[in-house]
C-alpha cells in the first residue's frame, strides 16, 4: 500500500503528514516562496493518472482509515481543521462511512443512533473526490476541483462530531450545551417548529462547510496565474461580503434564531481551530501575501 502514496520523489504512507513540521506554512499549500503556492504532491492526488487508484484504495467502505487519512494529510495541505479529521479516527468504531445514496437534492447525510451512541455518513462519490482535491492549485487545469464534495465532507464530520460529543473534549461539549440553550426556540420560515439539537447542527455545519468553501475558492482563484490584476479586488470583496449561510433543517430554512456572534466565535476556536480561513480577508495572511502577488 505504501507506493500508492507516493510524493513526486520519493514514497511514504499518508500518516507521515503527521510527522511533518507542521508549523508556520511548512508541508502546505503556502510552504513555498511568498506569494506562491506549492503543488499537491503527485500520491496526494497531484498526478491524474494515480487517481483510481488512489480512490479505490480510500474508499471509506474498503478502509474507513484511509479515507479519514488522506482527508487529514488534504487538510493539511489546504490548512483546514484536523482536530475533527483526528477525533473521527479516535472514535472509528462508532463512526460508519459509505457512500450509499442520499436523498435527492442533497449531497450528503448523517443519521444519528442513540444507542449505541453512532453516526452513519453516506456522501456518495466522495472518495474520489477526495482523491482528487487541491490538484488545480498552481497547474494548467481543464476541470474544477470538487471543493463542493470537500465542504460537505466537512458538513457530515460536523454533524457526526456534534452528535458524538459526550466522546469529546470540553470545549466541544461546551459548545454543544450552550448552542442547545441559544436554540432552545427554533423555527423555519413556515413556522415549523424545530428540535433545538436538529436546528443547531444544521446551522454549525453549514456555517463550517461556508468557511471551508469560502477559503477554498479565494485559494482556487488567486492561485490561478492567469487571473487578471484588476479581477483580484473581486475575489477579496466576494470572499469578505459572504453573509451567513442559510440552514436548512428537515427540508425547510431556519428563520430564527440566526447564529449567534458567541457561538460563531466558538466554532472558529473550537471547530475551525483559529485557522486564517475564520479571519476576514485582511487577517488571511497567506491569502493576502497571493493577493499581493498577484497584483504585480
Amino acid at each position: 500500500m505504501t507506493s500508492l502514496f507516493a510524493g513526486n520523489d520519493t514514497f511514504f504512507p499518508i500518516f507521515k503528514f503527521r510527522d511533518m513540521f507542521e508549523t508556520a506554512y511548512n508541508g502546505t499549500v503556502f510552504g513555498g516562496p511568498v506569494g506562491t503556492v506549492t503543488l499537491l504532491p503527485d500520491g496526494l492526488g497531484g498526478d491524474p493518472n494515480r487517481w483510481p487508484t488512489l480512490g479505490a484504495v480510500v474508499n471509506p467502505v474498503v478502509s474507513k482509515r484511509s479515507f479519514l487519512e488522506l482527508l487529514r494529510a488534504k487538510a493539511h495541505f489546504l490548512m483546514l481543521p484536523k482536530r475533527i479529521v483526528d477525533f473521527m479516527v479516535e472514535v472509528r468504531p462508532r463512526l460508519t462511512l459509505t457512500e450509499d445514496p442520499v436523498k435527492r437534492g442533497i449531497l450528503g447525510e448523517t443519521d444519528e443512533l442513540d444507542s449505541p451512541r453512532t453516526a452513519t455518513i453516506r456522501f456518495p462519490g466522495a472518495s474520489a473526490a477526495l482523491a482528487r482535491v487541491g490538484h488545480c492549485l498552481g497547474r494548467p487545469c481543464a476541470d474544477n476541483d470538487p471543493y463542493e464534495t470537500l465542504g460537505t465532507i466537512y458538513h457530515e464530520l460536523t454533524h457526526a462530531w456534534l452528535w458524538l460529543q459526550e466522546f469529546a473534549d470540553g470545549n466541544l461539549q461546551k459548545l454543544y450545551a450552550d448552542g442547545l440553550t441559544a436554540y432552545a426556540t427554533s423555527t423555519g420560515v413556515k413556522g415549523t417548529t424545530f428540535a433545538p439539537h436538529n436546528a443547531l447542527t444544521e446551522s454549525v455545519a453549514y456555517y463550517v462547510e461556508d468557511r471551508i468553501l469560502r477559503w477554498c475558492t479565494a485559494l482556487s482563484d488567486l492561485a490561478d496565474t492567469r487571473v487578471r490584476p484588476f479581477e483580484v479586488d473581486l475575489i477579496e470583496t466576494a470572499y469578505d461580503s459572504r453573509g451567513l449561510p442559510d440552514a436548512i433543517v428537515n427540508g425547510e430554512k431556519l428563520a430564527s434564531p440566526a447564529l449567534p456572534a458567541p457561538l460563531r466565535d466558538a466554532i472558529d476556536r473550537t471547530i475551525l481551530e483559529g485557522l486564517p480561513l475564520t479571519k476576514p480577508f485582511a487577517g488571511a495572511i497567506p491569502l493576502v501575501s497571493l493577493r499581493n502577488a498577484r497584483r504585480g
